[in-house]
């Protein structure tokens, strides 16, 4: 039995968790009642984006032995991976108080913190955990990460360069450093640790997705926009929903204002400055990787999915902006509705092929957003024809649903988890 223990250790160490499942489930075969199979299951389930049954795993594993921290580190980690942050949290300081000592149990309970925007919390919690390993690369990170969203940033930055240049093979530590770097502004330097960090380990996600960010940085309106998602990223969500509803306000008071003044075309342009700005914030991802498409390096570090959303938000986005072009001329008024329905339909697209998780939910959520197309492409024909109420009908369902879309797939994809 401990040939298939020693076998499936090496494996995992390896990185190779499907080869590593096949011996542990040959330990558990031979002894089902020995806890720590299943804990090395749960481990390597959880690598595998397998969260869902890690954490039945897991469950198995502490009700054989309920007093091993490192069982419940690995259940609060499936946990956290399935967006269950509080449940996640409560195994997290479970694992801790039965050893105060262990700094992936302070890297879990960290990234915890950091999710919900426990600035402070997160830092503490880091720096605590470097005291049993003081260049653990994830609690540099994380505490990196931290100091960023106190606004620290000459201090975050210093701090991975100090334990990069003693490890400088570490590519957790060039994705930190250059998450670091690009929200200071700083793309050119940025990209060049990105590229570093995918070198060193091709598979990796987050080295993949700072690529992608950096190039688009390069971009002033997107590096713009970008900016200014960090600095509402800092804020608590109740500041967020303050700045957004105050901001709706404004340009409501200004339009209603240039309205009285006998300027229409001033308040037409609020709409125009508003719903764009909405429109980039909730798709910039999606809308520039258009751009990204075009690039000569950038369109080959998207995903398939990542180019078909891409190419469907561009011909939604062309099909707006034409339409809202043809609204100006006589007696064409109504469709600036239908135009605003068509640039809308970037928030599904976008959602479709970057927020979901299963592809049961991607098809559901798909089907939903082809019936929307349907309508507006309906709301267009009747606009044309001059069917003013079927045309505000069917534009106010398709922007609704549209606006609503991210909550409406966010709460099918927690009923599947």
């Amino acid at each position: 039995m401990s040939s298939h223990m020693d076998r499936a250790s090496l494996l995992i160490s390896q990185g190779r968790y499907r080869d590593a499942m096949q011996y542990i489930e040959k330990l558990i075969a031979e002894n089902p009642d020995e806890s720590s199979s299943y804990n090395l299951l749960a481990l390597a389930q959880n690598n595998q984006g397998m969260h869902k049954e890690a954490l039945e795993t897991a469950n198995t594993a502490i009700g054989m032995d309920p007093e091993v921290p490192m069982y419940h580190y690995i259940k609060g980690l499936a946990q956290y991976n399935l967006n269950q942050t509080k449940n996640a949290e409560a195994s997290a300081r479970e694992a801790l108080r039965l050893d105060s000592e262990e700094p992936e149990i302070y890297e879990l309970l960290s990234s915890i913190t950091f999710r919900k925007k426990k600035w402070q919390e997160t830092l503490d919690l880091a720096e605590e955990g470097l005291k049993y390993q003081s260049e653990h690369s994830g609690l540099v990170a994380i505490r990196s990460q931290a100091l960023m969203k106190l606004n620290r940033k000459d201090e975050a930055g210093a701090s991975i360069e100090a334990i990069l240049q003693k490890d400088p093979e570490n590519p957790v530590l060039h994705e930190s450093l250059g998450m670091s770097l690009l929200e200071k502004g700083d793309a050119k330097r940025a990209l060049i640790h990105f590229k570093e960090a995918i070198r060193l380990n091709p598979e990796s996600e987050n080295a993949r997705l700072g690529i992608i960010e950096s190039i688009k940085a390069r971009n002033i309106i997107y590096a713009g926009l970008l900016k200014f998602l960090f600095f509402m990223s800092r804020l608590d969500t109740r500041v967020q929903y303050m700045i957004f509803f105050g901001g709706w306000f404004l340009q409501k008071t200004a339009r209603k204002t240039f309205v009285e003044m006998g300027y229409p075309g001033f308040a037409y342009a609020i709409i125009i400055i508003w719903v764009g700005f909405i429109l980039m914030t909730w798709t910039k991802d999606t809308l520039f990787n258009i751009l990204l498409k075009l690039h000569p390096q950038g369109k080959h570090a998207l995903t398939d999915e990542e180019s078909k959303a891409a190419v469907q938000s561009a011909l939604c986005l062309a099909v707006g902006l034409i339409v809202f072009g043809l609204s100006f001329l006589p007696g064409y008024r109504l469709l600036s509705s239908t135009a605003i329905g068509f640039l809308v339909m970037l928030i599904p697209i976008s959602t479709i092929y970057s927020g979901l998780s299963y592809s049961s939910i991607q098809k559901t959520a798909t089907w939903f957003t082809l019936v929307l197309l349907v309508f507006q492409t309906c709301a267009l024909v009747a606009a044309v024809t001059g069917y003013q109420g079927i045309t505000i009908l069917l534009s106010t369902i398709v922007i609704g649903a549209c606006a609503l879309s991210s909550w409406i797939f966010a709460i099918w994809q927690q009923k599947y988890r």
